[in-house]
C-alpha cells in the first residue's frame, strides 16, 4: 500500500461498529483539502470519544500497537491512524479521490 493510499475498507471492516454508516460513507467520497479536513477531525473525534470510553485513550500517540485484532485498542488505533493521514495530507493542499 503506498503512503498517500487511503483504505477505507480498514475502518469498514474493523472499525464499521464504531464509526456507523455515515461517517463510514464519507470515508469512500472524493472530496479536496478542506473535505479531507473535515473527515480527519470527525474521524479524530469519533476515536478520542471510542478510546476514551474503552479506556485506551494512550493509543492516540502510539504508532504501533500491541494489541489483538477487533480489541478496543486495536480499533482505536485504526481511526486514530486514518484520522492523521487525512490531517497531513490536508494541511498539505491535497485531498481524496475514491478508488473501488
Amino acid at each position: 500500500m503506498e503512503a498517500f493510499s487511503f483504505r477505507a475498507q480498514f475502518i469498514a471492516v474493523d472499525c464499521e461498529d464504531v464509526v456507523g454508516p455515515k461517517l463510514l460513507e464519507k470515508c469512500y467520497q472524493s472530496c479536496l483539502a478542506p473535505g479531507l479536513a473535515a473527515l480527519g477531525a470527525e474521524l479524530r473525534a469519533c476515536a478520542a470519544g471510542y478510546a476514551a470510553q474503552n479506556s485506551v485513550a494512550g493509543v492516540e500517540t502510539a504508532r504501533e500497537v500491541e494489541a489483538e485484532e477487533g480489541s478496543p485498542a486495536m480499533k482505536a488505533h485504526i481511526l486514530f491512524s486514518a484520522a492523521r493521514w487525512c490531517e497531513y495530507w490536508s494541511s498539505r493542499g491535497h485531498g481524496m479521490e475514491a478508488y473501488f
